[in-house]
């Protein structure tokens, strides 16, 4: 992962969303707790999850999308365990040739790149990463359930015709 030479704080405390006392205090927390630093804040009302986003963005150069502006194609999902897209907030939104763009709310978690990475491999494909909240997966997460049942039960009701 391509990351910048700044720490998840200074690039808080640079674009004066947080107080150098207030990330000394996450830090703290993330100690005891082992918490993700930038949920701490999220957490404590310090940041948004927008602004937490942006700056795991500059950190990480990673995009950061809004689904709203996105063109979703809900069959890709299909291309994953969905425990994988559940339980690590993540949702493929996109497919250009051979990779796979998915929108995750946490660039840390090496589990999830990790097995995402893996699945992707599988089908021939590679994975591309985007930032997004986790509001929008999980309504993505959501919808993708929505489209699954109505597919089940338009399924059963075409069973019954015949």
């Amino acid at each position: 992962m391509n990351t910048s030479l700044k720490k998840l704080g200074e690039i808080l405390v640079e674009k004066e969303w947080l107080s150098s006392h207030q990330v000394e205090e996450g830090l703290i927390v993330q100690k005891a707790t082992g918490e993700f630093l930038g949920r701490i804040f999220v957490n404590r009302g310090w940041i948004t999850e927008d602004q937490l986003l942006e700056a795991l963005s500059e950190q990480f150069r990673i995009p950061r999308v809004r689904f709203e502006d996105l063109e979703i194609d809900w069959s890709l999902a299909g291309m994953f365990a969905p425990s994988l897209l559940t339980e690590h907030t993540c949702f493929p939104v996109s497919l250009d040739g051979s990779q796979i763009t998915v929108a995750i709310a946490n660039p840390l978690d090496a589990w999830a790149v990790s097995a995402l990475e893996d699945q992707a491999r599988l089908k021939g494909r590679r994975i591309k990463l985007v930032l997004a909240t986790l509001e929008e997966i999980a309504g993505a997460l959501r919808r993708h359930h929505q489209i699954a049942l109505e597919k089940v039960r338009k399924s059963l009701e075409g069973g019954h015709d015949q």
